[in-house]
């Protein structure tokens, strides 16, 4: 979720939940302060860039898919 990603201030803001006034208020400060919003937008755009990268991903979903086809080929076995 989004607390396993979002560093508070870092890379972007985190809010209590269900709390409709926390996020007006910080809606509204990231609207205000451009250079506040540039910070996290950065921040963020690196992290799922370094996190993320489609070769890594694409890697893992074959690893996935590798050890399916093993445990596939097991059952044939039987």
């Amino acid at each position: 979720g989004c607390n396993e990603i979002i560093k508070h201030n870092y890379n972007g803001i985190i809010i209590q939940s269900k709390s409709v006034g926390e996020l007006e208020c910080s809606m509204k400060i990231l609207m205000e302060n451009n250079k506040l919003r540039n910070y996290l937008a950065t921040n963020a755009r690196e992290n799922i860039v370094q996190r993320y990268d489609q070769q890594f991903l694409w890697n893992a979903l074959l690893g996935e898919y590798q050890q399916l086809e093993k445990v596939r080929a097991n059952y044939k076995d039987w």
